[in-house]
């Protein structure tokens, strides 16, 4: 998981996938939550 390959586009391209999976996975634990708290 080391992002330490250099400032080329497959690094850049990395850290824009990170944030979008890290978006996601935000949306993910929101919704599920929400969905938990509708089913208490």
């Amino acid at each position: 998981m080391s992002g330490m390959i250099g400032g080329t586009p497959v690094s850049s391209a990395r850290t824009l996938l990170g944030g979008l999976v890290a978006a996601v996975v935000v949306v993910g634990v929101i919704v599920w939550g929400g969905s938990a708290l509708v089913g208490l």
